[in-house]
């Protein structure tokens, strides 16, 4: 979108910014924060000298949570679950109040259910289940649940499609015993009443 573009075109902007702050001080720990941060805004980069930058940061600003919070969530976008893991309860659960903890377990939240969009939106739907399943206990408010919800239902329906889908495409294979096992899988399963009456109909001509 416009405002994607733009938010990518001002970190990049900073990023230089601070780069040239850098050549002349390469202990600029602040400046360093600064150009790691620009990467949240930038996410699709790679994220590699990101997160290089927050990390030597945070290691010489290390009350600084703020810091914190951009690795963390440059770990999270990067799929880096062992040090995501290490520095929320190592760190942020060690050195930051409660509000800040809440903040970076939203933050995590919220990074996971855009990839479980992003995975749907791809047509990945049981990698897309499976995340959500597991965020579900995490969430902090029925909005949350409720989103979670949301897309756990277009997953489960997606899924039910294409077993639909496939078996009619094993019908047409000839493939009639395949056909029959997933249709009643669907009759069996599948939320959608007009998705379970097709799969009656077809169960009648296998």
């Amino acid at each position: 979108s416009a405002n994607d573009r733009g938010a990518q075109q001002a970190a990049l902007s900073a990023r230089k910014a601070f780069a040239k702050s850098l050549a002349l001080d390469a202990q600029h720990y602040l400046a360093l924060a600064g150009l790691g941060e620009t990467y949240i805004f930038d996410p699709a980069s790679p994220l590699d000298e990101g997160i290089a930058a927050l990390e030597t940061a945070l290691r010489n600003l290390p009350t600084r949570m703020d810091v914190a919070l951009n690795l963390l969530s440059l770990y999270a976008h990067h799929g880096d679950s062992l040090k995501t893991h290490t520095l929320l309860n190592n760190v942020i659960k060690r050195r930051a109040d409660a509000a800040t903890v809440s903040r970076a377990e939203e933050l995590l939240l919220t990074i996971e259910l855009q990839k479980a969009d992003q995975m749907l939106q791809d047509g990945r739907n049981r990698e897309a289940a499976r995340i959500l399943a597991a965020l579900l206990p995490k969430a902090q408010n029925t909005v949350q649940q409720k989103q979670i919800r949301d897309m756990q239902e277009i997953a489960e329906k997606n899924i039910e499609a294409e077993a639909y889908n496939r078996a009619m495409l094993y019908a047409n294979m000839g493939k009639l015993g395949e056909a029959q096992e997933l249709l009643q899988q669907v009759v069996a399963s599948a939320a959608d009443s007009t998705l379970v009456a097709a799969a009656h109909r077809a169960l009648d001509g296998v």
